[in-house]
């Protein structure tokens, strides 16, 4: 399993400029990832740190999952340092991010088939740019209410993890 970090390969395959994301090719031409800055910069904000699972780094995005096993909520970050809007995205991070955002819509409809997918970017508590990718069902602990504050996390269990990275092929 230490080879299939994430659902595009193993990591020196993910590191090509050139990559495969999760099995439709993807050409990141350098001037997307804005190589002058070293990625080494990048630093996911202190909140998403404390309250996600870091479960893969696709060739734009760090993929999270929120640890809260009420609702399949997953979370997109750019690992590019000071962004907080999709708009301070190039237009070719923009393409590159709005395809892997499609790639995880997908993934969560086909393993979890929500009767409503949410996806939103927020930010008004955590300034960095994330987006939410929500799986919502109308038999939800929250539904058909805004899942943010409704109820106290129930986090998952290692099982749980493992299950879901299982089902998503990372």
């Amino acid at each position: 399993m230490a080879n299939k970090s994430d659902g595009c390969g193993d990591r020196q395959k993910r590191r090509r400029i050139g990559s495969i994301l999760c099995g439709k090719l993807v050409t990141v031409s350098p001037s997307i990832m804005n190589l002058k800055r070293p990625m080494s910069r990048f630093q996911l904000a202190p909140e998403l740190v404390h309250d996600c699972i870091e479960l893969a780094d696709w060739p734009l995005c760090k993929l999270l999952l929120l640890n809260d096993s009420q609702y399949p909520w997953f979370i997109l970050v750019p690992r590019i340092s000071g962004m907080r809007e999709i708009i301070d995205l190039s237009a070719d991070q923009q393409q590159l991010f709005w395809q892997e955002s499609a790639q995880l819509s997908h993934l969560i409809k086909s393993v979890f088939n929500p009767h409503k997918l949410n996806v939103a970017a927020l930010g008004n508590m955590v300034p960095q740019l994330h987006v939410h990718h929500i799986a919502r069902f109308e038999h939800d602990a929250a539904w058909p209410k805004p899942v943010w504050g409704q109820l106290p996390p129930i986090p998952y269990s290692d099982q749980q993890i493992a299950e879901i990275k299982q089902a998503l092929d990372i």
